[in-house]
């Protein structure tokens, strides 16, 4: 008679040492793919929010723009004689302008516009947003969002810095946005200057002389209580540094607009 030994080697398991061992490199493939997907999705949402803030400065601008090219536009009023539109506040961070939308004779109707920073918020979101008010008794509506500063530096036909609204050919705007949401591994300490205040060239030295323009920009209506909203000076309260020093990412830009004021 044939005995036939029964083989146990094809039922035998996966030892403890072999079990740990694969559990192991399973851990560290699933940590490389956890790192590579944090790492894209931070790189995403970074990128995210600069296309953000880039398309709102845009969009910003564009709309200024074709209206601030007929402050001043006059036809119907200047073959009458009259001068009637043109820059009527002209601050650092806020102006208002006015021009004709019609040639309904003898008294065409004239558009009142007025830009400045407020906030949209009923309780405020502690940045400001820039607004549009269409005459003096009309309500002022958000046009761009999470605008941290806004500069008007109003300019001759000589491209130089005037006071004087009758010299007025064109206003560079200088415009800071910032982040809806912050970055905790992101730290901005980025200057920013606006198109009046000149960035100090090599080898000015730091300290309050460097950074006094910037530091004196004060929004119209600027809240001493918080010193933060509407100003240039990201870091208030210490001489020659206005780096924000925070985890929010800001885009500035700057741009020359041309103007009628004929």
């Amino acid at each position: 008679m044939q005995i036939y030994k029964k083989n146990n080697d094809r039922m035998r398991g996966f030892t403890l040492v072999e079990l740990m061992v694969a559990v192991g490199i399973s851990c560290l493939v699933m940590a490389g793919v956890m790192s590579v997907f944090l790492s894209q999705r931070n790189s995403y949402n970074a990128q995210d929010q600069v296309v953000e803030m880039q398309q709102n400065l845009r969009a910003a601008i564009a709309f200024m723009r074709k209206e601030m090219r007929m402050a001043s536009y006059n036809p119907i009023g200047k073959s009458q004689g009259r001068i009637d539109v043109g820059f009527t506040e002209t601050l650092p961070s806020q102006m208002t302008f006015s021009f004709e939308i019609d040639k309904a004779l003898p008294d065409p109707t004239r558009q009142s516009i007025q830009y400045r920073l407020f906030d949209s918020y009923e309780n405020g979101d502690g940045v400001f947003d820039l607004g549009r008010q269409p005459g003096i008794n009309a309500n002022i509506s958000a046009f761009a969002e999470s605008i941290e500063a806004i500069d008007f530096m109003y300019l001759d036909d000589m491209e130089r810095p005037t006071e004087d609204a009758s010299e007025i050919v064109s206003i560079r705007v200088s415009i800071l946005a910032r982040a809806n949401q912050p970055d905790l591994n992101f730290l901005n300490t980025m200057e920013y200057f606006p198109a009046s205040c000149p960035e100090p060239l090599p080898p000015a030295q730091p300290g309050p002389a460097d950074y006094a323009c910037v530091e004196s920009k004060l929004p119209t209506g600027f809240d001493p209580g918080d010193p933060t909203i509407g100003s240039w000076d990201l870091n208030p309260g210490v001489d020659g540094d206005i780096t924000p020093n925070d985890n929010f990412r800001r885009r500035l830009l700057i741009a020359t607009i041309n103007v009628r004021n004929d």
